[in-house]
């Protein structure tokens, strides 16, 4: 009860509307204190409870995009992978069966995982990534720019969105250089 998701929204500049929202763990101390997630989610890992809760994740984000969608808000739903997560060989099933019971349309739901996580092992992520693809789920890189991604294994990775990392957009009205980075992603 002191975990709890909030849905930063996602939106399309040119048609200037919310085409999706991404779904952020947030943890509320029984004292009232909010705990900012770099520090609870390694002790979560370290405990061997982020797979439950990336689980647990996955499915109130489901539930709440079908309300949405039932409402006429049809949006996209991020949904960010651990590390653990992600490398579990039951994954593709496992997501499979949430976005069943849920009766989410998977092409509603963007499964993210970071650069360094997709660099871990990539040979393994291009596999697990075009399964999931396969199943008509949107996948995403996220935080792209800081790690050691080889831009060969980006155009090899079956990606519906790359979000460049906010080192490089967080001063784009002022650095050229980090205009010049972030054009020649988009055209990429």
């Amino acid at each position: 009860k002191q975990f709890y998701l909030v849905y930063q929204p996602q939106i399309d500049l040119s048609a200037d509307r919310i085409v999706g929202v991404e779904a952020l763990l947030r943890w509320r101390h029984p004292q009232g204190d909010q705990i900012p997630p770099f520090r609870f989610i390694p002790i979560l890992e370290e405990m061997g409870l982020i797979s439950e809760l990336g689980d647990w994740i996955l499915e109130e984000a489901c539930r709440q995009q079908v309300q949405w969608s039932e409402a006429g808000y049809p949006l996209r739903m991020g949904v960010n992978l651990s590390p653990i997560q992600f490398e579990q060989s039951n994954l593709p099933a496992k997501i499979q069966a949430i976005v069943t019971k849920t009766h989410m349309n998977p092409q509603q739901l963007e499964l993210e995982i970071t650069e360094s996580l997709a660099m871990h092992n990539p040979e393994a992520t291009i596999e697990t990534l075009h399964h999931l693809r396969a199943m008509g789920f949107k996948v995403a890189i996220d935080d792209f720019g800081i790690g050691f991604s080889s831009l060969e294994y980006l155009l090899r990775f079956p990606l519906n969105t790359l979000k460049i990392d906010r080192a490089f957009v967080k001063d784009i009205t002022r650095g050229r250089s980090d205009r010049a980075i972030v054009r020649a992603l988009t055209s990429l």
